[in-house]
């Protein structure tokens, strides 16, 4: 084999192997956390409608009045609820979404279970399986902020 044919087939192998590595490679934290891993999935799906300043909801300047409202179902930028006694759902924080029947509903949200409302509606892409994956070790784990 020529020098140049030992290179080659070299970088091939070495190329090979690296792409097989990266592969299987775990693209999901050990322990999420909603302030490390939540937040960032939350705020490229979520928040233009269940968040502070979403673009779907609390626009003072909007034309139709479920815009002008505080966000649909609470805000899932945040874990912390800002609930009075008796106050709608619309002031909850996504922790409220993690335990008991709420949880089921988010989850079943989330994994796309819920015709004809998917969540996150268009134009926002649908979760990654990398995303879901952190949001069920997450939740699993009894969703730690």
């Amino acid at each position: 084999m020529s020098k140049n044919g030992f290179l080659i087939s070299l970088l091939a192998s070495v190329t090979a192997t690296l792409g097989l590595g990266a592969c299987s490679i775990q693209n999901t934290p050990h322990a999420p956390t909603f302030e490390s891993d939540i937040k960032e999935i939350t705020a490229s799906r979520c928040v233009r409608c269940h968040g502070a300043g979403g673009m779907l909801n609390g626009d003072p300047t909007s034309t139709l009045a479920a815009y002008r409202s505080p966000p649909i179902d609470g805000f899932f930028d945040r874990m912390e609820d800002d609930c009075t006694d008796g106050a709608a759902i619309r002031c909850h924080g996504l922790g409220h979404y993690t335990t008991g029947d709420a949880k089921t509903t988010l989850t079943n949200y989330i994994h796309d279970r819920m015709m004809p409302s998917p969540m996150p509606p268009a134009p926002a892409p649908r979760l990654t399986s990398d995303q879901l994956d952190i949001f069920d070790l997450w939740l699993a784990n009894g969703a730690p902020p």
